[in-house]
């Protein structure tokens, strides 16, 4: 029998609930030391330790849904959906919740992708969703969610209602070109765009090989330093 999840509010948004359930089926999203609050106010879910130091709340409703990973790998990780989103159509959240699934999928197979993430955005604040791997690939899950439960149809309007209001809405378009059955690997797509981001910045094959070298503990820094001269086309 399929593992239920630890859902809050469920009494009060039975029908999302029950999404939850399939989504979690659908995508095989592990449940241990794992929340999802459904409406609630995630104030007191903040753990500072947590990968997410730069976040705050006013930067959550917008956007309607968060995961947030358990601090140092101990505690919880909590996937919490808005009442806005928790109020929506079926097809929509999904849309977002599976969106957090991804990141959830992404915590599993690669712990380090929050501080490749980071990394890549504090080098370059100015890169859009298109250039941050673990955004795309999250989108990517939460297409084949809504593929596979609602069809097409439902997923070019859940697209078509997110790029009304995106601040990058031809991210969105972008993503209607991705095959929904195939990730990304996030090491290969962050090491390609840190290295890229950190050469720029320091100019040096050196000096990035050994930024690199902090970042991907089980490369050498002879492997590193072939991948990058490939990356930057100078073999």
């Amino acid at each position: 029998m399929f593992e239920m999840a630890n859902i809050s509010n469920e009494k009060i948004f039975p029908n999302k609930a029950k999404l939850v359930h399939e989504v979690n089926e659908l995508l095989g999203i592990q449940l241990n030391d794992l929340d999802i609050l459904l409406g609630n106010d995630p104030t007191k879910y903040f753990d500072r330790p947590t990968y997410y130091r730069y976040f705050e709340l006013q930067n959550v409703e917008p956007v309607g849904a968060v995961y947030l990973s358990k601090p140092k790998g101990k505690g919880i990780s909590i996937i919490w959906l808005s009442e806005r989103v928790c109020k929506s159509l079926g097809s929509y959240f999904v849309w977002k919740y599976a969106h957090e699934c991804g990141h959830r999928l992404q915590d599993e197979k690669w712990p380090k992708y929050h501080d490749w993430e980071n990394t890549l955005r504090r080098l370059n604040p100015q890169l859009l969703n298109f250039d941050i791997p673990s955004e795309v690939d999250a989108h990517i899950t939460a297409k084949k969610a809504i593929i596979n439960m609602f069809g097409e149809k439902d997923l070019n309007n859940c697209i078509n209602d997110e790029i009304k209001v995106a601040k990058d809405p031809a991210f969105l378009g972008f993503i209607k070109t991705k095959d929904p059955n195939k990730n990304i690997d996030l090491e290969e797509a962050y090491f390609l765009a840190l290295a890229k981001e950190a050469y720029k910045k320091y100019g040096d094959i050196r000096a990035t090989v050994e930024f690199l070298s902090g970042l991907f503990l089980d490369k050498s820094q002879k492997d590193i330093g072939n991948r990058l001269s490939a990356v930057l086309e100078l073999k």
